[in-house]
């Protein structure tokens, strides 16, 4: 099965074609660390609307709008991932 064209070519380089070694402070930088714009004086330009976590609570999301979409899936793979009827799920954009 051939690789999909992704349209990168190899540049710019990216951290992990180098075991990570090649950025030292990728952990400061998105996707994994995370701080939000502010505007003059410090204050923050855009407000967490709702925040959530899995339920190990390992991961946390934020969100600063409404969802687009909530809907109820009956469909047999949510029913078996989930071992219930259904499941409820938000989509945001």
């Amino acid at each position: 099965k051939s690789i999909p064209d992704t349209g990168w070519h190899g540049s710019p380089s990216i951290p992990s074609s180098n075991s990570g070694d090649s950025e030292k402070d990728w952990m400061s930088k998105l996707p994994y660390n995370w701080s939000p714009a502010c505007g003059p004086g410090g204050k923050e330009l855009f407000q967490t609307k709702y925040e959530l976590s899995c339920w190990c609570n390992a991961v946390h999301f934020a969100f600063l709008g409404d969802p687009f979409n909530a809907k109820c899936c009956h469909c047999r793979q949510c029913q078996q991932l989930h071992s219930a009827p259904f499941q409820w799920m938000v989509i945001f954009p």
